[in-house]
C-alpha cells in the first residue's frame, strides 16, 4: 500500500459493506438509479428528477459519507494495512447509519417527486463534520468514536485548513449556489443517532437525555438555544411542530424494527455546530428546515415497506409544510 487514495477507500468500503450487512442484514450503500439526472461533485453528488421545471425541497445528507480524499496522505499513515483499517472503523463508527438506504429509496421515488433535489455529501463525517479547526467551545473534546487522523489537536492546523478547503468549503458553496438559484421553500436534513446519549455539547446546552440512558426512537430539532450571536432562530413555524412530530411518531410505530418497542419522538434543541450549515443557508435563502433524526437501531433488518415509511413522513410533512410558505 501506498497510501492512494483508491486503495484505502476499497479498505473503507468494504469493510464498511461487510459490517453493515452483518448489521443491518443488507449493505447501507448508496445506490444511484440511472433514470434520475445525476450531478457529479468532488464532495458527492446533487440528484434531481428526470423531468422537473422548480425545485421547492432540497433533501441534504452530510453525514452517510464513507470517502477520505487523497492528497493528505502525510496527516494519515496508510501503509500498513493495519492503518487502514483503524481508519475504516473509526468511519463506521461515527457514519450515520441507515442514511444511504434512506437515501437509495428517496433517489429510487424521485421521478415520482418532481420538485424535489437530493444532495449527498460523500465524504466521511471525520472528514467534514469533525474536522475542525475552531469551534472548541462548541462541541465535545472528541466528536467522534475512535481515531480521527483529522481531528488530533496535534496535528498541523494549516494542513487540516486545506482539508477542509477541499472537501467542506466546495460543498457549501455549491449548497449556496443550489438554493439561490432553485429558492426551495423547505430544506430536510435527515440524521441518524446513536441508542444511548453521548451527554453534554455545547457549554450550557445539553443533550435532553442523560448520559447512557436511551434516547427517544426519534428526534425533531427545531431551536438554538445558544447565546451564540444571531444563532437563535426557529428552524420551522411552530404551529407545524406537533403535526410534524406526529407524522414522524406514526412512521415509527411502523416500523418492524421497533414491534413492541416504545416509540418517543423528542424536540431537541441542538448545540450550535448542526445549525451553522442550515443558518448559512437561511441567510442566502430564507427557506424552512426540517432537521430530524432517527435512531440507529431503527436499520437492523429493515424492510423495504419500512424504509418506505420513513420515506412517507418526510413527504408527508413536505405537504404539511409547503402551502403554508
Amino acid at each position: 500500500m501506498h497510501g492512494v487514495e483508491t486503495t484505502y477507500n476499497q479498505i473503507i468500503t468494504a469493510r464498511y459493506t461487510e459490517a453493515t450487512k452483518k448489521e443491518l442484514g443488507r449493505e447501507d450503500i448508496l445506490t444511484i438509479p440511472s433514470n434520475i439526472e445525476t450531478h457529479s461533485k468532488e464532495w458527492g453528488y446533487v440528484f434531481f428528477p428526470e423531468s422537473f421545471t422548480h425545485i421547492d425541497t432540497l433533501i441534504i445528507f452530510v453525514h452517510g459519507g464513507i470517502r477520505v480524499p487523497t492528497g493528505f496522505e502525510h496527516l494519515i499513515s496508510t501503509n500498513t494495512l493495519a492503518s487502514a483499517e483503524t481508519l475504516a472503523t473509526t468511519i463506521q463508527l461515527n457514519v450515520d447509519l441507515g442514511s444511504a438506504l434512506l437515501a437509495s429509496t428517496l433517489l429510487s421515488q424521485l421521478n415520482h417527486q418532481n420538485s424535489t433535489a437530493i444532495a449527498w455529501y460523500d465524504y466521511a463525517r471525520v472528514v467534514g463534520d469533525a474536522n475542525r479547526v475552531r469551534a472548541i467551545d462548541q462541541l465535545p473534546a472528541k466528536p467522534y468514536k475512535g481515531e480521527s487522523p483529522w481531528s488530533e489537536a496535534g496535528q498541523n492546523i494549516s494542513a487540516r485548513k486545506a482539508i477542509l478547503k477541499k472537501t467542506v468549503l466546495p460543498f457549501f458553496s455549491d449548497m449556496l449556489l443550489l438554493v439561490k438559484k432553485y429558492k426551495p421553500a423547505l430544506i430536510v436534513s435527515p440524521h441518524t443517532y446513536d441508542q444511548t446519549s453521548g451527554g453534554t455539547t455545547t457549554a450550557g446546552v445539553s443533550d435532553l437525555v442523560a448520559p447512557g440512558n436511551e434516547r427517544p426512537a426519534g428526534m425533531i430539532f427545531q431551536k438554538n438555544t445558544s447565546r451564540a450571536p444571531n444563532a437563535d432562530f426557529t428552524l420551522l413555524p411552530a404551529a407545524h411542530i406537533d403535526q410534524i412530530q406526529s407524522y414522524l411518531s406514526e412512521a415509527l410505530k411502523t416500523l418492524s424494527t421497533f414491534k413492541d418497542k416504545t416509540v418517543e419522538v423528542g424536540i431537541d434543541y441542538p448545540y450550535v455546530i448542526p445549525l451553522l450549515f442550515p443558518l448559512w443557508l437561511k441567510m442566502a435563502e430564507d427557506a424552512h428546515h426540517l432537521m430530524f433524526e432517527v435512531r440507529k437501531d431503527a436499520f437492523v433488518a429493515i424492510s423495504d415497506a419500512d424504509l418506505d415509511q420513513l420515506v412517507d413522513f418526510i413527504y408527508r410533512s413536505q405537504k404539511e409544510l409547503l402551502p403554508h410558505f
